[in-house]
């Protein structure tokens, strides 16, 4: 093994070792691109290694370097497969987070009842993201946002399928107050609203968090009723979560 060998064979095991170990998001924000494409070339650079000892008549020294090419190469399609999947998840929606904004809704007598649903789902999440930051003041006022919107019948079935009724909710987020003061943000994706009834509308949407660097997406489905004395007067009823797939 000559020395340039031996120094690309200790390139490709530090790389290995280095997006083996650091996290995802550090390989993310590093350019998973530029990882793609240098991989590519290191494991083209193995594969003519490889051929030239089989030239020579090296024929176990070949195979093991067609192998490491190998290796680098699926390492490659994985942190490909990895972009893709990044650049599949919807965007945030990228706002100025006004707290006032939030608790002073204001209804125009034209909203019919599925653009006034589309507008609560929207900014009850906004109201959640400035609640879990402290950007909103913890006071029973600023809590009546939620408080307000939820019928008395409210439940809430999550993605791991345990059933949490209103009151239950409520103290669970009350007490959620800043608990992710760091990198946290929620956007919704793909409002779908149809009337089911007499003042009752279905509605499926996507709601996406991102924690410290990290999305997640969940897939939720909810029951609506008109109800005037409502924020944006319309109150959830039913609401259940699932997880996205690609999440």
């Amino acid at each position: 093994m000559t020395n340039r060998e031996k120094w690309t064979l200790s390139i490709v095991i530090l790389l290995m070792l280095a997006l083996g170990l650091a996290p995802l998001e550090k390989i993310r924000t590093i350019s998973l691109a530029g990882s793609s494409l240098l991989l590519a070339l290191i494991c083209l650079r193995l594969a003519a290694v490889a051929v030239v000892h089989w030239r020579r008549g090296r024929r176990i020294s070949s195979a093991i370097w067609l192998l490491v090419a190998l290796m680098v190469g699926l390492l490659c399609l994985v942190t490909l497969g990895k972009l893709v999947e990044k650049s599949d998840l919807p965007v945030a929606h990228v706002t100025v987070f006004d707290p006032t904004a939030i608790l002073n809704t204001k209804r125009t007598p034209n909203m019919t009842p599925e653009e006034k649903i589309r507008h609560e789902i929207e900014e009850l999440h906004r109201f959640f993201e400035g609640w879990f930051t402290g950007q909103l003041t913890k006071t029973p006022s600023v809590l009546a946002r939620l408080t307000t919107a939820l019928a008395d019948e409210f439940e809430i079935i999550h993605p791991g399928g345990q059933v949490t009724s209103r009151d239950a909710l409520l103290k669970v987020i009350e007490e959620a107050h800043a608990s992710q003061a760091g990198s946290y943000e929620i956007w919704i994706d793909k409002i779908r609203v149809r009337k089911l009834g007499n003042d009752v509308y279905f509605a499926v949407y996507e709601e996406w968090q991102r924690i410290e660097g990290t999305a997640r997406g969940r897939l939720s489905t909810a029951l609506f009723r008109v109800q005037p004395e409502t924020p944006l007067g319309v109150a959830w009823v039913h609401l259940q979560e699932t997880w996205l797939p690609q999440s």
